[in-house]
């Protein structure tokens, strides 16, 4: 800053320590620190030595000011000039609300259907008794269509359903039809107490072991190993089923064959005629049973429906009141089962269990399909760039664009999650298969773009990157037509003009070798005087010449995990590389020569999603399941190693004093930058946290899942 004013003199220059002061008085703004323009900082890489933001923190202590922020997103705030933008994704349609109600009613539509399916096949009368044929095999039909429908879920849910990829979906799915085989699984043995004892004590086991076990889940088994079980052990389960209640079937036509119609009406048989059920065939349905009740305490240990922390004292059902409701009263349900097969009832009460058991099955499903499923596509959705006065958390301006019909959301993903980058006269933001967007520091909308196709499982996570006055955009998506039909849609690197949106080049990459494509956004730096674009991919790392995005060279290094999320990070010699086995140190020129690029490897299995950071030759890391570590750069030795928990996805970063490791519970973990394990705090605003906070000054800009926090540190006493 040269000039604050004029006079008849002409330009009169203030002296530095003036300003310094002015600008400290009045907030801060301008100061060292004060900006933070991109993905993790974009240049800063995650450290910023000359902030000193908070260390301690909550709800009610170093707040400087909470702003909402409308919709849903995950993207990171970026900062400068004594602003603060976030992107969001807004629902816009108001045909919504009466698109959601049709689709309810229709779902219950289909639960009645089902329920009365159940009620028929409960109250009929078991296959050994006598019965005329047509009963016995419209009941037959019954059951079996009943687990034609469950076998039909399992196989087509992961697309119809949308759970292919969400551990609460997938469990709600698995509890629902673990619950449907416990329900047929007796039904063959008639009245006996016994067993519908020991199936209502395992369906009750299935959703009470859920409660106790759901903070352990994802260090039991790894997500795609979970979903992958689930579906085996229920489709093991429903087939085993439909055999034995066809084998029952048939066994039964043998023992009381149906009366002899010229005969005229036979006399009911005294109960002890009834021919008793052989062993073996009673052993192989408490067998699938308990196949049943496996899948479902698998599905059991992944679902998160309620968490409580000792941390922060708060207990909340992650899966919404309405599903913690439904839980509940399958629960009371439960809870019922073996008081009623236990001891004889009569009358109306006795007819009405077989209601009441059916219909706490009905519970989960209507549950499940009020929560989940086609509501996705009701939403239409607004992309939306949201401006902050740093200063008072004051909304200055919104931009809206990029209008789309809503598509099937990730677990742990948003239409909102790549971080916006700032320059010097707009910001940009991207959307994934929406588009990209621009606004000027007034919030006038520049431009927008839709010829950046993007389709993944779990949705666009890649930021832009600027590069000059060019955004650099990776595009891992996944092989289909593009949108207008016209042509076939591959993986890319593209260059975007910032001033106008224009497409200006951009560069087919190999086709995608996995199901699921890469979400890490690549490296922009430089080495030797020349700029490089380092990008990760399961195969290994390749570099390209950012002005031309032609393919310098690559380096292999399988990365061997379920998802690629975690982004690199390098110094002047060393490239930083995490894989799901390993942490790998690779030499800069040896990378540029083609040869063994290999400095050190730390093992250090399991998936890692946020971006580590490299602070004074250290370099701190967590993994996405809380393991959190401490390396030495240049050796890679181990200086310190411990278990946090939770989920881990935001990117972890470093200020003058401190380590920052932001937990997906909204816990954020704070130890001191050393080489010795020093915890300084944890601290919590009680809401989910996904994004990377943004380091300023004195402060911190900690964005949640419902709102942007400013924390400042408290004065000294």
């Amino acid at each position: 800053m040269t000039c604050l004013g004029k006079n008849a003199g002409g330009p009169r220059r203030i002296p530095r320590a003036l300003v310094f002061l002015w600008l400290l008085l009045c907030g801060g703004v301008g100061v060292l620190g004060q900006d933070w323009r991109g993905f993790h900082g974009l240049e800063k890489r995650g450290f910023e030595p000359q902030a000193r933001a908070p260390i301690e923190w909550g709800p009610d202590r170093n707040v400087r000011w909470r702003a909402a922020i409308e919709g849903k997103g995950h993207s990171s705030p970026v900062l400068e000039g004594g602003r603060v933008y976030v992107t969001t994704a807004v629902e816009r349609s108001w045909r919504r609300a009466w698109k959601t109600w049709f689709y309810r009613l229709s779902a219950l539509a289909v639960c009645g259907v089902l329920f009365a399916g159940l009620l028929l096949v409960r109250d009929w009368p078991p296959p050994a008794a006598p019965a005329k044929l047509w009963r016995r095999r419209l009941r037959l039909f019954l059951i079996l269509s009943l687990l034609l429908l469950a076998a039909g879920v399992v196989i087509v849910g992961p697309g119809a359903l949308h759970y292919a990829h969400s551990i609460p979906r997938a469990s709600k799915v698995t509890l629902l039809f673990a619950w449907l085989c416990l329900f047929l699984a007796p039904l063959p043995f008639g009245g006996r107490s016994s067993l519908w004892l020991g199936s209502g004590l395992a369906s009750l086991a299935v959703s009470l072991l859920g409660f106790p076990l759901f903070a352990a889940a994802d260090r039991l088994f790894p997500l795609f190993s979970g979903l992958n079980l689930v579906p085996k052990l229920l489709l093991l389960s429903i087939t085993g089923l439909g055999l034995g209640q066809i084998g029952w079937w048939l066994w039964s036509r043998r023992a009381c064959p149906p009366p002899d119609r010229r005969a005229g009406p036979a006399a009911p048989p005294a109960p002890g005629d009834l021919p008793a059920p052989a062993m073996n065939r009673g052993l192989l349905l408490l067998t699938l049973a308990a196949l049943a009740t496996s899948g479902g305490l698998l599905a059991a240990l992944s679902w998160r429906l309620a968490r409580f922390s000792a941390e922060t004292a708060v207990w909340r059902p992650e899966a919404g009141w309405w599903t913690a409701i439904l839980f509940a009263l399958t629960l009371a349900v439960g809870l019922w089962l073996p008081a009623r097969w236990t001891f004889p009832l009569s009358g109306v009460l006795r007819r009405s269990a077989g209601w009441i058991y059916a219909g706490g099955l009905l519970l989960l499903v209507a549950g499940f399909l009020l929560t989940h499923g086609g509501q996705d596509r009701q939403r239409q959705l607004e992309r939306a760039i949201m401006c902050f006065d740093a200063e008072t958390g004051r909304p200055l301006w919104t931009t809206r664009a990029l209008a789309t019909q809503g598509e099937p959301e990730a677990e742990v993903n948003t239409p909102a999650t790549p971080t916006p980058v700032l320059l010097p006269d707009r910001i940009c933001a991207y959307f994934g298969s929406a588009g990209m967007m621009a606004a000027d520091r007034q919030g006038t909308l520049l431009w927008s773009n839709r010829q950046l196709p993007m389709r993944a499982m779990f949705g666009a996570a890649i930021s832009p990157l600027p590069f000059g006055s060019v955004l650099l955009l990776l595009g891992d998506t996944l092989p289909g037509e593009s949108a207008d039909g016209t042509r076939a849609e591959t993986p890319y690197l593209a260059a975007i003009d910032s001033a106008s949106g224009r497409l200006l080049w951009r560069q087919a990459r190999p086709p995608l070798t996995h199901v699921d494509p890469t979400y890490a956004t690549p490296l922009l730096t430089r080495y030797a005087g020349q700029d490089r674009l380092l990008a990760q991919s399961r195969e290994g790392i390749t570099a390209f010449d950012p002005a031309s995005g032609r393919e310098l060279w690559n380096c292999r290094l399988p990365h061997g995990g379920a998802h690629l999320v975690a982004g690199l990070v390098a110094d002047d010699r060393r490239v930083y590389v995490l894989t799901a086995a390993k942490i790998v140190a690779l030499d800069w020129d040896r990378l540029e020569k083609g040869a063994e690029a290999v400095v050190w490897s730390h093992l250090s299995a399991g998936e890692k999603a946020a971006t580590p950071v490299l602070a004074d030759g250290l370099l701190f890391v967590v993994g996405e399941t809380g393991q959190a570590l401490c390396l030495d750069a240049a050796t890679g030795a181990l200086q310190w190693k411990t278990r946090l928990p939770g989920r881990f996805f935001a990117s972890v970063i470093a200020t003058a004093e401190a380590v920052y490791f932001t937990g997906e519970s909204g816990v954020v973990h704070v130890v001191a930058r050393s080489r010795e394990l020093k915890p300084l705090a944890h601290n919590s605003l009680r809401e989910k946290i996904y994004a990377t906070p943004a380091p300023a000054a004195d402060r911190l800009f900690l964005r949640t899942e419902k709102a942007l926090y400013c924390l400042e540190a408290a004065p000294p006493p």
